[in-house]
Order: C-alpha cells, then structure tokens, then sequence
C-alpha cells in the first residue's frame, strides 16, 4: 500500500490506535461500503476525485487482512501493453514475484498476461485484493483487460 501513501500524501498520514497507519486522522470509516465491498469477488467503485476511492481500498486491505496489490495509474497509462506493465511492478512491489513472472512472460500478448495473472492468483495460497486505481485513464483497450 505503499503507493497509495505516496500518492494521497503522505504527511498527512498518520498511526493512530486500532486505525490502519495509512488512514489519515480524519479519515471516516464506510462500514456499509465496506459490507457491500466483502460480498463481491469483483466490484467498481466510481466516484469524483476527493471521495475517498483509495482509502476505501486501504481500509479494505486492512479489514480484510489480505495481500493487496495496488496498480497505480498515471495519465500516460492507457494502452493496454503499459496497463501489463504496472500490473508486473505492482505485483513485484507486493512481493508476488511468481504471479509478476507469469505476468511479465506473456507480456507481448496483454490478453494473454491477463489471463497468466488470473492463472497465477488463482495459484495463490490466500486471496490477494488487486485494486487499480485511476481506471478511468484506461483507453478502451486497456479497459476491456480489466473486464476480462
């Protein structure tokens, strides 16, 4: 989660007792979100910038207790082969080296590492939560590997 403290400033965070150190102070807990969040393998959440998007997915991470890879995009990562490309280093930042091999060896075909990386989670002894943030910068064809 070390991405999402980078991003939405991390001076503003802040350990607090019995709160997750990368939720800010202020930070107001979403106990019917995160309800609705648990009983979905796959959910969208979509909401204006300063809604607190990402730090549902921290508090998520932390509830659920779950290795979490966080896919942080950027405006210049729309294309799918780029898309691919944060996947493996955010699977490689959240130390599941096997899962960003399997990834990165099919990286020439992004349908085909799409499909490695739900081969290689599937192959994981525990759940992992992927989150990607920013997904509205996806182009089309990046979008459509995040449906698969």
């Amino acid at each position: 989660m070390e991405g999402a403290a980078r991003l939405r400033g991390a001076d503003n965070l802040q350990e607090r007792p019995g709160r997750n150190r990368l939720l800010p102070a202020h930070h107001v807990s979403r106990p019917r979100l995160l309800a609705a969040l648990t009983r979905s393998p796959i959910a969208l959440v979509v909401a204006g910038g300063g809604y607190g998007k990402t730090l549902l997915a921290v508090e998520l991470s932390a509830m659920l207790g779950l290795a979490t890879v966080n896919v942080v995009l950027g405006p210049s990562d729309g294309e799918a082969a780029t898309f691919v490309a944060r996947i493996v280093a955010a699977l490689t930042r959240s130390r599941l080296v096997d899962a960003a091999m399997a990834v990165k060896s099919d990286q020439a075909d992004p349908r085909q590492a799409v499909d490695a990386l739900a081969a290689a989670l599937h192959r994981e002894r525990e759940a992992v939560l992927v989150v990607v943030d920013d997904a509205h910068l996806l182009g089309h064809d990046a979008a459509e590997l995040l449906v698969r």
